[in-house]
């Protein structure tokens, strides 16, 4: 997120470098640790890193209420047949993009339920036995972060009070998703054939034009198009 833009890299680590980068610091360093995000991965960061430095002191931040199960019910799972893909595709664009809105908590924004219970579980240990080492602060919002002193500050907004103050930390570590464009190389290749919009078929063939011989396929990268299970690669086949 543009709000972390200009810390330096050695104090940001996302999601899809934590194992690597982890492991490049010392078990026993007393890290003061900061995990932005409210959904699974950023959750598995933070309960991994009791594990990974067990001397540290983490906390999470999530803007939404609080943390929150993903919907897993058999009504909402064949929203991921590919029946209901069929319809989602042929949608108008407004209402597609008002059915992954009502969608998110199948596949975005929550946790596993045993593993929602299982960090409780663990929270409520600390503040019933202690030490505490760890907090989840909910309705909390990033809106500035830099190095100080030696120390990385990010400036915290209450969304319920609308005060915002200084955390001070080591580290951050996000948990905040990916960029939602097409790849790089998808979009180099509709500029060079004169394509202004990438569009995929239902068959997740980019559309090139008549004079096309070759063919691209995209998957992952279609939510707009074909809903939310487009990442499932049972969905694809």
């Amino acid at each position: 997120p543009e709000v972390f833009a200009g810390l330096p890299a050695d104090r940001l680590i996302h999601s899809a470098q934590y194992r690597t980068r982890i492991a490049g610091i010392a078990r026993d360093e007393p890290v003061r640790a900061v995990v932005v995000g409210g959904a699974q991965s950023a959750a598995e960061m933070f309960y991994a890193l009791h594990e990974n430095l067990p001397q540290s002191r983490v906390t999470m931040l999530v803007r939404s209420i609080g943390l929150q199960n993903y919907q897993t019910s058999k009504f909402v799972n064949e929203l991921f047949f590919p029946s209901f893909v069929d319809e989602f595709y042929d949608s108008p664009p407004e209402v597609r993009a008002q059915l992954l809105d009502e969608m998110r908590f199948t596949n975005y924004a929550g946790l596993a339920p045993p593993f929602l219970d299982e960090l409780y579980t663990m929270l409520y240990r600390q503040k019933a036995l202690g030490p505490q080492r760890s907090e989840v602060r909910a309705m909390t919002e990033v809106v500035g972060a830099r190095v100080e002193d030696g120390d990385v500050v990010l400036d915290l907004r209450d969304r319920l009070s609308g005060k915002t103050e200084p955390l001070r930390c080591d580290l951050v570590l996000l948990g905040t998703g990916y960029d939602p464009r097409k790849p790089a190389l998808v979009r180099e290749l509709a500029a060079r054939v004169g394509i202004d919009r990438v569009e995929v078929s239902r068959a997740h063939r980019v559309e090139l034009g008549e004079s096309a011989w070759g063919a691209v396929y995209l998957q992952g990268v279609n939510e707009e198009t074909h809903g939310i299970a487009d990442s499932l690669i049972s969905v694809l086949a």
